[in-house]
């Protein structure tokens, strides 16, 4: 009879272990979206990406209000011009206060999340989903 060694044992559970929390912890944002977070301190009630070529701002992609830290997530068939291209973003607060921001390109898994106000101005960050940052000037009014 072969003596069992724990050691090789305890190496090849713990190797597993690691792999399994490792596999777990990837990315929860999934292929064919991206994401809307709203970070303005108010309650978001309507949402638009529209074609930079479009002079509406087209349908509302959220069926509800989007509170303050909240995300939602958007399909890529809302990008009428694709994945890559720009496109000008809307969106209107429960108390009426429009954000607008204009050319802003939009990629698979990006995070787009709109600041407060400051005044005349607000400011959207668009996360990668490889995590890059990059920072637009709105307006809000």
């Amino acid at each position: 009879m072969k003596k069992i060694n724990t050691k090789k044992i305890a190496a090849v559970l713990t190797a597993t272990l690691c792999i399994g929390v490792l596999a777990g912890c990837g990315s929860s944002k999934k292929a064919d979206s991206y994401y809307f977070t709203n970070n303005t301190g108010a309650t978001m009630q309507e949402v638009y990406v529209s074609s930079m070529s479009n002079d509406e701002w087209g349908d509302k992609l959220n069926d509800s209000t989007i509170s303050n830290g909240k995300t939602i997530t958007l399909s890529n068939s809302t990008l009428v011009d694709g994945v890559g291209a720009s496109y000008d973003i809307g969106t209107i607060d429960t108390n009426g206060l429009n954000y607008d921001f204009y050319e802003v390109p939009i990629n698979d898994q990006d995070t787009l999340s709109v600041g407060p106000a400051n005044g005349d101005t607000v400011t959207l960050t668009v996360t990668s989903g490889s995590g890059q940052t990059t920072t637009y000037e709105g307006y809000a009014y």
